[in-house]
């Protein structure tokens, strides 16, 4: 783009109107770049290189509410969780309890509630509330906030085990 990057145009999107969702497509492959667009409240990211079927699957994806990234990506999303300076989070965290982490994490993770009730032998009322309060705590207000949380502390890493 000629006046403005990727980076400066999502910001003043979602500056004017953040319930707006923003989709990047880039060529770049660049972690640090993808880290400061999820900071800034990208909701996807999408190479240029990827095949049309990718854009419109990011799109839908999106358009539910969640968030896309472009597989290729996945390395990159995993070091920028882990790469992030979670001492800014962990006052947040000591302040759920282990069964809203618990919550939290398989929400991001991509269950359904009652998956959650299920796999933690609760009600789903009470994975409701859980939720509830976590997210409270947290100051999310969405599944795609959680998302981009859970992705910043490290909860969505590749072969990470549940704990709780």
């Amino acid at each position: 783009m000629p006046e403005m990057h990727g980076m400066q145009v999502t910001s003043s999107v979602l500056d004017d109107n953040p319930a707006i969702w923003v989709l990047t497509l880039s060529a770049y492959e660049d972690r640090s770049y993808l880290r400061e667009l999820i900071r800034r409240g990208a909701s996807g990211y999408v190479l240029k290189r990827a095949a049309s079927e990718t854009l419109i699957q990011a799109i839908r994806a999106i358009a539910m509410d969640g968030l896309y990234f472009d597989p290729a990506l996945t390395p990159y999303l995993t070091s920028t969780a882990t790469s992030a300076p979670l001492n800014q989070y962990l006052d947040e965290l000591s302040l759920l309890s282990d069964r809203e982490t618990a919550v939290l994490q398989l929400i991001a993770q991509g269950y359904t509630n009652k998956e959650i009730a299920f796999q933690l032998d609760l009600s789903v009322k009470t994975v409701e509330t859980y939720k509830m309060r976590g997210m409270k705590k947290l100051n999310l207000n969405s599944r795609v906030d959680l998302v981009r949380y859970a992705l910043l502390v490290g909860w969505l890493q590749a072969n990470e085990t549940m704990s709780g």
